[in-house]
This record gives structure tokens, sequence and C-alpha cells, in this order.
């Protein structure tokens, strides 16, 4: 015959069986018991055996008991972040309170909140700091990814999980669109260049006038989807190329196509 038993001290003062018979082991719920206080080795198994003579011999061991998971915070992104590039470094604060050690962090993200949640990283190594790097590279542009993060200890415990939302992802410059001088026209040596600009996501903080690869002028001023202008006195006489670049506030470059303008300040020569 056999039987276990927990308590909460050595003395086995208060116990509760958990099953006696002839067999030699049982199942112990430790989700539902209320002998042992969690998180803490403060919890003592004993073992009685009896032989058919009535004689008696027992075994005590003490263990601990966690079912509590790890506390993720998730550190980078946070809500409303603004992310570009092709990459991005994803963070989370992660802290356990029970007997069991770290074991992994899972970092995660989704288009939006319909969509399904697809594994950005892993991180295995149980130590600080929890983080990996998120390629970002092949996703759309969008205002709305929700990124989230949980751990497991050495038990098996996972957490709950922490998410962040209303992240945009933007790696697209401004689009730009020269229009005019027309390409290879002709001109004097004081010239306007008009364009026009736009940008999907985010704002457009400067444009800047480019004549022959040489940075002419900038302008921060910038309105958007209406015909903004560069006003160029005394250009050398010759050919020369032309572009306008502009900038998002998130530094993403858009570029127009280059175009030619020739100056010409020589008049006809006239032989009677």
């Amino acid at each position: 015959m056999t039987g276990f038993e927990i308590d909460d001290n050595s003395a086995f003062s208060s116990p509760t069986l958990l099953c006696s018979g002839s067999e030699s082991n049982c199942t112990f719920d430790t989700t539902s018991q209320t002998q042992c206080v969690e998180d803490s080795m403060s919890c003592y198994l004993r073992l009685e055996v009896t032989d058919s003579d009535g004689l008696k011999n027992y075994t005590i061991i003490m263990f601990g008991i966690d079912n509590t998971g790890p506390t993720a915070t998730l550190d980078r992104p946070p809500n409303f972040a603004n992310i570009s590039g092709s990459s991005y470094m994803v963070n989370a604060s992660i802290s356990d309170s029970g007997i069991g050690n770290i074991s992994v962090v899972i970092f995660e993200y989704r288009e939006n909140s319909s969509a399904s949640y697809k594994l950005i990283c892993i991180d295995t190594d149980g130590e600080a700091p929890f983080s990996c790097s998120w390629d970002i590279s092949s996703l759309e542009d969008g205002h709305y990814y929700e990124v989230r993060v949980r751990a497991n200890d050495t038990l098996g415990n996972f957490g709950n999980y922490d998410v962040h939302t209303n992240i945009t992802i933007d790696k697209t410059g401004p689009k730009v669109y020269l229009i005019s001088p027309a390409n290879n026209t002709y001109s004097l040596e004081n010239v306007t260049f008009t364009y026009n600009v736009s940008d999907t996501l985010r704002e457009v903080v400067n444009c800047s006038l480019y004549i022959d690869g040489n940075l002419n002028q900038t302008n921060t001023g910038i309105v958007e989807g209406v015909t903004n202008s560069f006003f160029v006195y005394g250009i050398s006489e010759g050919s020369h190329e032309w572009r306008i670049d502009c900038y998002d506030d998130l530094s993403n470059l858009g570029q127009s196509e280059t175009r030619i303008i020739n100056i010409d300040l020589t008049g006809p020569t006239a032989t009677l």
C-alpha cells in the first residue's frame, strides 16, 4: 500500500492526501491545489509505504510549484511607432517571479487587426537584452501593423501577450513629378522649375533642386498635391541636367526623373 501526501511544512502537521492504494504513482494537479504557496520552494511531498505485515516507512522531498509564465513588456516598437528602412530591432522587458528561468521570447506581427499573426523572430538565449531583428524589407507599407510579444520559462509556462498597435511601416519616398520646363527645351538664363509632390502615408518635409548633380536650393514649405516651384537666376549657357529630390518625415527619399534644360544666351549671327 502506498500513500502520497503534500504539506507546506516538513512536519506534515496539516497534510493533504493526494492518493493511496496499490499503485506506485498518482497524478498531482498543481493548478488546483491550495496547500502550498506557488512560485516558491515551500512544498513537501511525503510517500508512505505499508507492507503486508503492516510495517510502514516513508520518505519526504521538498519541491516548488510554479504555474505562472513570465511577464513580457514590449518596448520597441511602441504604439503609433513610425518605421522605415529594411530592418527594425524589436525589444522587450521580461521578468519571472517564479522558480523557473526565462527560456524563449517570441515576437510576432500582423498587418492589421483582422490578419493572422506571423513570426518576427525568437530570442532563445534567456538573457537580457531580449531583442532580435525584424526584416521588413518585403512588407507592404501600412498604418495599422500590430506587434506582440510573450515569453515562456524553463518549466513550460507561457505568459500573456503584450500587444502594440497602430504601427506605421513606410519605406517609400514621396512621388515627385516634374511639370516644367519640358525635357530638352531651350530657355534664357532665368528659369522657373515647377513640380508636384505627394506622399501616401507621411508628410513631405523638404524638396531640393539639383542642377548638374549639385544642390542649388531647398524648399521646406512644401504643399503636397499642388504646383511648387524653384526660381533660378543666371544659369550659365549650355546644356544642364536637373532633377528634384524630396524627403518625407521618416527620411525616405523620392527622386524625380532627370531632365535637360538648354540655356541659350547667344543671339543669331547676321551677315549682310
